[in-house]
């Protein structure tokens, strides 16, 4: 005999909303079955429904531990989800949605992917830390999820579900998967879909719950981008560190062009009370930066993008301003304008001209480090294509010509920037052909869940390469000084293993050298070319499971050229990676740039798949953290 009171209001019960499998898959009984009542209320039917209600359960038999060892249950696991009938087929892995937050630098300060591309062979790892088209917080698109949910509503605003449920993963169990409760969708005017729910969560293998926005705004590109407003970032050259930035909306001027803006308040700056970024006021533009005491207009920046299309050319224009003070202000700013516009010229077939101007723009100089033009107009003519495959030799080529005037820093010996500047025309030709051979190829495992994509959303495929890039750089200048260069650069890439077993099962290394004849200099840093003979390596390592090693780092190994030695770029990444997504923090000590990236990868497949929401039939309700 006992009596029970309790004190407070007693606290809601949180629903526990449905996500069965869809009808058609198997679970037969799933109508007439009653759901269990949760544990509170068994307990209180025990103790007080009467004589038949307290009469003693039939026990339950005692759970045997089992006696396999973890490898034997995990090897028994895979064995029963090989045994699945995925019913999906064609798999191809896609791009994916990269979110890749990034620490250290300006965004204006790293290279195009053409010039990424088409430099000199480096490493892979190198090439994507330069590469301008990773600066974005979001960037890339998933572009076939699967879905499921209890309930769809469609309304003529949109459509609701009591809760639903997207994966980007083809297989099941799925790796990665959304999970939304009271989910809205609606679609405003501009054509932008707006998601909201009560809770939002990614869920990573049915363990990590990571808690997301309650509202998601997809805006109707080509991209499928997912907008992000708010954004804590990080520009210790520029704004003195931490900064808040925030996206308005963007703003459409005419059916083809369009124009955002970013303001920014300088956390940072605004906590010290003074910045180091800029040189005094009313001294050159190129003397050292000095510190100066905060005005109200250091505090504010603004991040400003104008891009459109007319014809068959399109147009571009960004301007970053990191303050407002007027005695700050023509230091503050960095801008980088083109015109393009494709032509069709005899002989030449289609190449691309190019109208740009720049101010204070920052490029990247091997050895030399970080360099500045200080302003830069004038027209070029590029193109790129394959050639025809020579047997398994692949390979494709990149010319550009073009004239322009510069204003940047004269060129000094010891790696120590000069405070002078010259200011010269320059004109330039530069060609390349990149070519790939095939040497060795082994084969791929079964493309299934557990076989190629356990760990890797590409089927890693043993094999060894050799690539090589020959180059031809050509520059005269206003002074009469030319700089021209002729040289080549590659080396073999071989891979190992295939990213299946649980330790040591994938190595892809990758040595490349360059070596250049170079005859006469540039007056300019950051074209000076005095890297004519360097050195990089490249590996990627499975350590245990799903956790990879990533790095890569070259050298200047020119001895005669007085930064013997000198890194000339490197870059070094600890990543978690999955079949579904991957995690990764990465560093590069060259460019002083690091971030955390995380990436949904994408697949194109056929086929409806199996349910993916863990769901227990007794209950209704789904499984996890």
């Amino acid at each position: 005999m006992g009596a029970r009171y309790r004190f407070v209001s007693p606290t809601a019960k949180r629903a526990q909303l449905e996500n069965p499998p869809p009808l058609g898959c198997p679970d037969p009984d799933r109508a007439s079955r009653q759901p269990l009542l949760p544990l509170d209320e068994q307990l209180e039917a025990v103790a007080f429904d009467g004589p038949s209600a307290q009469a003693a359960p039939a026990p339950i038999p005692e759970r045997q531990a089992s006696k396999l060892s973890p490898a034997q249950q995990l090897a028994q696991r895979r064995a029963a989800i090989a045994d699945l009938d995925q019913r999906v087929r064609d798999v191809q892995p896609r791009l994916g949605l990269t979110v890749d937050r990034r620490f250290g630098k300006n965004e204006l300060s790293s290279l195009t992917g053409t010039e990424t591309a088409y430099g000199p062979a480096t490493p892979a790892q190198l090439q994507q830390i330069q590469n301008k088209k990773n600066q974005k917080l979001i960037s890339g698109s998933v572009t076939h999820w699967r879905f499921q949910a209890p309930q769809v509503r469609l309304t003529p605003e949109g459509w609701t579900a009591p809760r639903a449920s997207f994966s980007n993963d083809p297989f099941t169990p799925a790796q990665v998967w959304v999970d939304m409760e009271n989910v809205k969708s609606k679609q405003e005017l501009d054509g932008t879909t707006v998601i909201e729910s009560a809770r939002n969560r990614l869920l990573l293998e049915n363990k990590i719950p990571v808690p997301l926005p309650t509202t998601f705004r997809i805006k109707p590109t080509q991209e499928q981008e997912v907008e992000n407003r708010w954004s804590l970032k990080n520009d210790n050259l520029d704004r003195d560190g931490l900064f808040v930035q925030y996206a308005l909306p963007e703003v459409r001027l005419g059916s083809a062009t369009v124009f955002s803006l970013k303001p920014q308040f300088m956390l940072q700056r605004a906590f010290e009370g003074s910045t180091n970024s800029y040189p005094a006021p009313r001294a050159s533009a190129g003397s050292g930066t000095v510190s100066q005491s905060n005005t109200v207009g250091d505090l504010f920046g603004a991040l400003a993008l104008l891009e459109g299309s007319f014809g068959t050319g399109r147009f571009y224009a960004r301007a970053d301003v990191s303050s407002l003070s007027d005695q700050n202000l023509s230091n503050a700013t960095r801008v980088v304008a083109e015109i393009l516009e494709p032509l069709k010229l005899p002989f030449l077939g289609t190449p691309l001209a190019r109208l740009f101007g720049a101010y204070r723009f920052r490029t990247w100089n091997g050895s030399l480090g970080e360099q500045d033009i200080y302003s830069a107009y004038g027209v070029s003519l590029e193109k790129q294509a394959s050639l025809p495959t020579l047997g398994k030799l692949q390979s494709s080529y990149f010319w550009r010509a073009g004239v322009g005037n510069y204003q940047s820093n004269d060129f000094v010996s010891g790696n120590i920037e000069s405070n002078n500047f010259a200011d010269l025309w320059r004109a330039n030709f530069y060609g390349t052909i990149r070519a790939n051979l095939p040497i060795w190829s082994g084969k791929a495992l079964p493309l299934s869940s557990e076989g190629a994509y356990r760990y890797s959303g590409v089927a890693v495929i043993p094999g060894l390469s050799f690539n090589f890039v020959p180059f031809l750089n050509l520059s005269a200048y206003g002074g009469g000084q030319s700089q021209n260069l002729v040289g080549i650069s590659g080396g073999p890439v071989i891979t190992l293993g295939h990213f299946n077993r649980p330790m040591f099962d994938y190595t892809r290394l990758s040595l490349f050298g360059s070596l250049a004849a170079k005859s006469g200099d540039s007056p300019f840093a950051f074209d000076r070319y005095v890297d004519t003979a360097t050195l990089g390596v490249g590996l990627t390592q499975q350590l245990v499971g799903p956790l990879v090693l990533d790095g890569a780092v070259s050298y200047n190994v020119a001895g005669g050229s007085g930064y013997y030695g000198d890194v000339t770029n490197s870059y070094v990444e600890l990543r978690w990676q999955r079949r579904a997504y991957e995690v990764g923090f990465y560093y590069s000590p060259y460019t002083g740039i690091g971030g955390i990236k995380f990436k949904l990868n994408d697949f194109g497949f056929r086929g409806p798949g199996l349910p993916f929401v863990p769901y227990e039939p007794s209950t209704g309700v789904v499984l996890g953290p």
